[in-house]
């Protein structure tokens, strides 16, 4: 049995290997709660299924993994993420972030 798997918004929003925006913007757009295919549009970046409801794209200065959940109607957000980058600066970044992300949510 062959299972194909599809993002429709994959097919309508241009996407490239690398996105066009970098991990910080990736993760403040995140706080805004974006549906995926505002996600997809938004960072410009091919997702790739990793399995396990797991995505991942490819900024130019790191990698964010993240999850898709679908409300009531049936479109679908951005879940949960984690970004990663072999930069220290942006590394440092992601902490902060990481630290803004658990306070807005816990607020909610």
């Amino acid at each position: 049995m062959l299972v194909v798997l599809a993002c429709s918004a994959c097919w309508t929003i241009p996407t490239h290997d690398v996105g066009k925006i970098g991990v910080e913007d990736a993760m403040r757009l995140y706080m805004t709660n974006p549906t995926v295919a505002e996600w997809l549009s938004k960072t410009r970046a091919t997702p790739f299924f990793l399995g396990q409801n797991t995505w991942k794209i490819i900024l130019h200065d790191g990698v964010v993994f993240y999850t898709e959940y679908s409300n009531d109607k049936g479109i679908l957000y951005v879940n949960q993420i984690r970004a990663t980058s072999d930069d220290p600066q942006t590394a440092d970044r992601i902490k902060q972030l990481n630290q803004e992300i658990e306070a807005l949510f816990r607020n909610k």
